[in-house]
This record gives structure tokens, sequence and C-alpha cells, in this order.
């Protein structure tokens, strides 16, 4: 989503960092406007606990032939036609929706009122000063001189939210554990030309459990946290309210099994 790119670039200059490059693979998913809007109705009525940034109805889009993908925008006439279908197909299922569940179109269109194309279209094409991405893939990278002798990647979300290993419908639209990365690094490699000398796993948790939502806990035992300043998880009108109980070391032997049981061409050479 450009416009969260941007405002995390300006939220690293205000703390004196530098602006980052994105390097972005032409067939990244790009999510819309449109997508957090259908994220947030849906998940008025569904309660399953959500980040409300679309993430999960963009892939559900993509899955159902409404693609947009990076490369996309780097031409101006073929993203605002992509944005264009997108909004209309949104429309068209809300349509859907009404029958099935009354008041469900004035929610939609509550939520996705105002939306500007020409203002979509420049978010991605001119997302801001102090912010550079570029379309690249690992072959166009292989001349480079500054190259990274290591590259670092980080989990999005924990292995029991895992599409498979998680406990539905509390789960989210990917894969979350080290498979993914390592397949990503490995393909990201070959098309320079480099090789993967090694890989280090490096599993990390709390010291107790944490849940978003009315998702299941494997224990009861609530836990009171001190010293919160910097904590960035707080409850949330989407994903619900934030809950945190003891520790369970069996149910992190779980997911430790889990993430290892995930096939990879790549393999684990430390954890």
């Amino acid at each position: 989503f450009f416009p969260a790119i941007s405002a995390e670039a300006g939220a690293l200059k205000e703390k004196g960092c530098p602006a980052p490059f994105n390097w972005l693979h032409p067939r990244t998913m790009v999510c819309t406007p449109w997508d957090i809007a259908w994220n947030r109705v849906t998940e008025r009525r569904r309660g399953h606990g959500s980040c409300g940034v679309g993430f999960g109805a963009t892939v559900e889009r993509h899955l159902a032939g409404m693609s947009l993908r990076v490369l996309d925008c780097c031409n101006r006439w073929v993203a605002k036609e992509k944005l264009r279908s997108t909004g209309k197909w949104y429309a068209d299922r809300a349509a859907v929706e009404e029958s099935r569940l009354p008041g469900f179109l004035s929610a939609w269109e509550d939520e996705s009122a105002g939306f500007d194309l020409d203002a979509m279209c420049d978010a991605m094409l001119h997302p801001g000063p102090g912010l550079h991405w570029e379309v690249a893939e690992g072959a166009d990278l292989a001349d480079r001189g500054d190259m990274p002798r290591n590259l670092v990647m980080e989990g999005h979300q924990g292995i029991l939210l895992d599409q498979d290993w998680g406990i539905a419908p509390h789960v989210t639209w990917s894969s979350t554990g080290s498979a993914s990365a390592l397949e990503c690094a490995g393909e990201f490699l070959a098309g320079t030309g480099l090789g993967l000398a090694s890989v280090d796993i490096w599993y990390v948790t709390r010291a107790y459990q944490t849940r978003h939502g009315t998702g299941p806990m494997s224990s009861g035992t609530p836990v009171d946290l001190v010293n919160t300043e910097s904590e960035t998880n707080v409850s949330h009108p989407w994903q619900g309210e934030f809950r945190r109980s003891a520790l369970d070391p069996d149910l992190v032997a779980h997911a430790l099994r889990c993430d290892r049981a995930d096939p990879s061409s790549v393999e684990r050479t430390q954890e």
C-alpha cells in the first residue's frame, strides 16, 4: 500500500533516520483503499480479528482474478484503469452481499466514499519527498557493486497465525514461517548469480501469550504488564481487545515443529 510506505518513510525521517531505498518485485500484489474498506466493513460483521489494513482482501481479490501488481503501477493509464475496475468489482460484490446482509451496501458506500483515482495514481508514481522505490528482480541487481553480503528477513506474523497451521478463522492469508523467507532468499540470490552460503534462523517469543480479538488462547491465566510505554499492540477497532496470558511452553514447541515441517528447497543450516 503505497501511502503506508510513504507514511513509514516520513516517520523514519522525523526520527532522524535516512530514507530507505525500496526494491519492489514486479509481481508484488498492491493493496488499494477499496481493499481496506472491504476489510473493515466485513470485519465489523464477522469479528474474527483483523489489522484492518486490507491484506486478506487484497489476496482474495487477486485469487479472484482482479490483479493489480507493482509493475502495473509504473504506467499511469494501466494503473488507473485497473483501479477503476477494482472499485467497480467491489461495488458489485457489495450489491450482492446486500441481498444476504441488509445494510451492507450502505455500510460499504459510507466506507468507500470519496476515493480519488488520480490521487491514488499520484501516490503510486510520486510517493513523496525522500522516498525512493524501483521495480527490480534479482537478475536486475546482479551487476550492482553495492549488493549486500547479508540478507535479513523478518517474519510478519506468528507461526500459529499461518494459514495452514493456525486455527481458522483466526489466521492470516499467508504462510508465516521460515520456509517462505528461505524460498524468497534463494530465488533472489539465484537471480543475482550469488549463492546462499548459510542460513541462521532466530525464533523469538514474548515471555507471555498475546492475542487480538476473539481467537482462542491455550492459557487462561491473565498477565499484567509493566513498563508498557513502547507497546504498540493495543486494543484496536478491527483487531479487537489485546489480550495477554501466561506463556505455554508446549505450544511454543508445537509452533517450532510446525515451522520445521514446512518443506523448503533451501536447507535450514542453523537455528
